[in-house]
């Protein structure tokens, strides 16, 4: 089984729960430039559907979706 990932709003009012099943951190997320949205990765085990990520779409499994030049490894990075 593949990692799942979700590129989800940075100001969803659960991302805090989301972080609390995913395996990503807020700390060691990805966020687009403009700090809008974060990649989620999920646990490589979990298939479990959660309501939190039912507004999104799963990404395709070679994160192409991210091959652009509006994501970065950090919020915070310069």
């Amino acid at each position: 089984m593949h990692n799942r990932y979700y590129i989800v709003n940075s100001n969803d009012e659960n991302l805090n729960k989301i972080f609390s099943f995913a395996k990503t951190s807020a700390n060691t997320a990805r966020y687009s430039l403009d700090s809008s949205k974060v990649l989620i990765k999920l646990k490589h085990d979990d298939t479990r559907i959660y309501q939190e990520l039912s507004n999104y779409i799963q990404c395709s499994s070679n994160l192409s979706e991210l091959e652009t030049e509006f994501w970065r490894i950090n919020p915070f990075e310069i």
